[in-house]
């Protein structure tokens, strides 16, 4: 928890709220918004127990462990199951009138809020824009261009500052994590901390993601088609294979515009081999190539022959744009 303390209380975004709150000058209704969804949660929960702290924020005494152990009698968090329904949005409505019982102040947090429907959303509105003096609302979301331009109209809003690898692979190594794995999990969900702790932490990912570089490493020619196909297939979800394929290559492509800033240096030698594969241009086709393949992906095409169609398309590009 110190270090993910470290983590939030750092950001702009928390010292903006902190300054608001220090200066008994802050909104009735924030839009926090960032890349990381589990990230903003755990952020969410921590700008609510400042808001409440007697101390403005100390995150050790008993008003903030009660916030962050997810008991405290005047924090409500929403959704309690999937996502936030009418009913839910009636509860609000009537429970933010209630006064707080234990401070003066009550907190309501709304997680995912850019799934909310836009029923849903209009019927925040009108408490959204003349909220009880003592409650504060906390929406926060991932997709900002999901939210009613009548509901931002009626939140500051507030953008979580993107976490830089570099920052996301000292966090992991700060946790425990081994400098190689949290390489890997750093690259592989760039600013998105809490997202990589959970795939750090995660052993069957490592050995999809040592999969896939021997897929890379081994796809010479049309005859290794179909068995790179089927480890691909076999490695995980189609959206997570795209995405460490994209990891992937956009390191070997970083071996040719500036190796200092390549991520993963653990894998330095594994990358050396796929670079004499494959000609600078013939990364940047396959790298459009793999987006093109998330994209067909999400429009519910077959995962099987996306992934057939891929391959084949990776060894034309790399046989036309060969060095």
């Amino acid at each position: 928890m110190e270090q993910l303390t470290r983590l939030i209380c750092g950001t702009k975004a928390f010292e903006s709220l902190w300054k608001q709150f220090s200066a008994d000058k802050f909104s009735h209704a924030y839009l926090v918004t960032g890349r990381d969804p589990v990230y903003l949660q755990k952020f969410l929960t921590y700008a609510s127990a400042m808001a409440l702290c007697p101390k403005g924020g100390c995150f050790s005494c008993i008003t903030c462990n009660k916030v962050f152990d997810g008991n405290h009698v005047d924090v409500h968090v929403y959704p309690k199951k999937d996502k936030i329904l009418t009913a839910d949005a009636n509860e609000i409505i009537d429970g933010c009138y209630v006064k707080p019982f234990e401070g003066e102040r009550k907190v309501y947090i709304l997680n995912n809020s850019d799934a909310l429907s836009a029923v849903v959303q209009n019927k925040l509105l009108k408490t959204l824009e003349e909220p009880p003096e003592n409650t504060i609302f906390f929406l926060g979301a991932v997709n900002e261009n999901a939210i009613l331009a009548t509901v931002k109209s009626r939140c500051q809003l507030i953008h979580v500052d993107d976490t830089s690898s570099e920052e996301v692979l000292k966090y992991l190594t700060a946790c425990g994590i081994s400098e190689s794995d949290a390489e890997i999990a750093a690259g592989f969900c760039a600013n998105r901390p809490l997202l990589a702790e959970q795939y750090a932490n995660d052993k069957s990912f490592y050995k999809a993601f040592d999969a896939i570089v021997d897929v890379v490493k081994n796809l010479n020619s049309s005859k290794d088609a179909l068995k790179s196909c089927s480890k691909l297939m076999s490695a995980g979800e189609p959206q997570l294979v795209y995405q460490m394929l994209l990891l992937l290559y956009r390191e070997t492509l970083m071996l040719y515009t500036n190796e200092d800033m390549l991520l993963l240096k653990h894998k330095k030698n594994d990358i050396l081999c796929i670079k004499q594969k494959y000609s600078p241009t013939a990364l940047y086709k396959v790298i459009d190539l793999l987006t093109a393949a998330k994209i067909k992906t999400e429009s519910n095409c077959n995962p099987a022959a996306v992934i057939d169609s891929l391959v084949m398309s990776i060894l034309e590009v790399k046989y036309i744009c060969r060095k």
